[in-house]
């Protein structure tokens, strides 16, 4: 696992034990949307981030900035705990995407790197097999 997504790891613990424990806080109203905005900005800053780059670049159409309409448009209804939630799991699944192919990665390079040692393998065998028979043509004539 590299660095960034053991920091988006914690991100995602810390997000999920803050909207737990937010069942069990009886408040309502502004408190309760300060509250809910806690672990969302802890989770979902770098998307909000990055939605907004993208509506300054003119791709407005990034998977960022449809989860930034998503989650603000459940906050604006009022359901703090779903806006929250949805992107605590866009999170856990961009999370599992990103181990996958650096995984996939890894495995793919392990298996071009046998692939070209066989082939390298492969050819010094074929080069010394020709040198030898070389020479035992060269030896009978």
């Amino acid at each position: 696992m590299t660095k960034k997504q053991k920091k988006v790891l914690i991100r995602i613990i810390i997000a999920a034990v803050l909207v737990i424990a937010l069942q069990f806080i009886p408040v309502k109203g502004y408190v309760r949307f300060g509250l809910y905005m806690i672990p969302y900005f802890v989770i979902g800053y770098d998307i909000l981030k990055k939605a907004g780059k993208g509506i300054l670049n003119r791709q407005i159409f990034d998977e960022n900035f449809l989860m930034a309409v998503a989650t603000i448009g459940a906050i604006a209804l009022g359901d703090y705990k779903e806006g929250t939630a949805v992107m605590l799991f866009y999170q856990i699944g961009e999370l599992f995407q990103s181990y996958a192919v650096c995984t996939v990665s890894y495995t793919k390079l392990t298996l071009l790197m046998c692939d070209l040692v066989y082939c390298l393998v492969a050819a010094v065998s074929c080069t010394q097999q020709d040198s030898v028979h070389h020479t035992h043509q060269s030896a009978e004539h």
